[in-house]
């Protein structure tokens, strides 16, 4: 299991280095394997502001120019949905991707200073065609907009310790192990609009004690926050929309199994649960 180390200390504080921390949980059984860092390569990646991008003639590449804070850069970038006015992660000479020194090369008569930059160009993610886009002032440092400082752990969790296949029991086993308290964060519901009625059948009580269902309207289907995707990422999972990573999220906060269903699309508008 691969565990987001800024994601249990969402639930208990530590104080402790890392490492003894670490330490701590592998010798009460839960032990530590691996420990990666997926944004420690990367330094001095900053907000550049696109103030112009323009097609390199007979080339899939754009010629843009880019704006770091202080002065305008010459940039080619192979993401060609780029955009005049659009806020992307930009790359400096001098800077650090991914543990490459960024310089200055020649694209034909076409000169970039630096690079445009994805998430995986930064390691943050295992595959993404699209320069990373970001709401800051051109100059912001990356760091102060995207985690870059965070450990993740890979955890080897034998058969009898289930209850840590999630950060929450992570976190709640590291309570134990320090003495220290966990605390979960409250959640306060806000229902509105008519109930909804929308089955559940349970046929096989003894493979299934229990099944629950809620219906949520108004969902627009799109890509999720930054911050959820890189969640995901860091543990293992591959982001697909808002819907689908906001189960996987609390499965891997919580270690409960949810499905997401098209409420219109469901054969009689509700959930049947029995032998296959």
């Amino acid at each position: 299991m691969l565990a987001s180390l800024h994601w249990i200390q969402d639930f208990i504080k530590l104080a402790e280095a890392p490492a003894d921390v670490a330490h701590r949980l592998t010798m009460a059984g839960i032990e530590v394997e691996g420990v990666e860092r997926p944004g420690a390569g990367n330094a001095g990646v900053i907000v550049g502001q696109v103030r112009a991008a323009e097609q390199i003639p007979g080339k899939s590449l754009l010629a843009c120019r880019v704006f770091d804070g202080n002065s305008e850069r010459s940039v080619v970038c192979g993401d060609t949905t780029i955009r005049k006015g659009e806020s992307v992660a930009y790359a400096p000479p001098g800077s650090s991707v991914n543990g490459r020194e960024m310089g200055a090369r020649n694209f034909g008569e076409v000169l970039s200073e630096g690079m445009l930059c994805s998430l995986a160009d930064m390691g943050l993610e295992q595959k993404s065609d699209d320069v990373l886009r970001l709401k800051g002032t051109a100059g912001t440092p990356l760091e102060n907009l995207v985690d870059l400082t965070d450990e993740v752990w890979e955890l080897n969790i034998t058969p009898n310790r289930a209850d840590c296949l999630s950060h929450w029991g992570v976190a709640r086993e590291l309570s134990a192990v320090l003495g220290r308290r966990a605390a979960f964060p409250k959640i306060r519901l806000k229902e509105s609009g008519p109930a909804i009625s929308a089955g559940v059948q349970v046929e096989d009580v003894e493979g299934c004690s229990l099944y629950v269902a809620r219906v949520i309207r108004g969902v627009k289907v799109g890509p999720s926050p930054l911050w959820v995707r890189l969640r995901l990422e860091r543990a293992g999972v591959r982001a697909i929309n808002n819907v689908v990573d906001a189960t996987n999220l609390v499965l891997l906060e919580l270690g409960q199994p949810l499905h997401a269903f098209d409420l219109d699309r469901l054969n009689g508008g509700g959930v049947i649960v029995r032998r296959a």
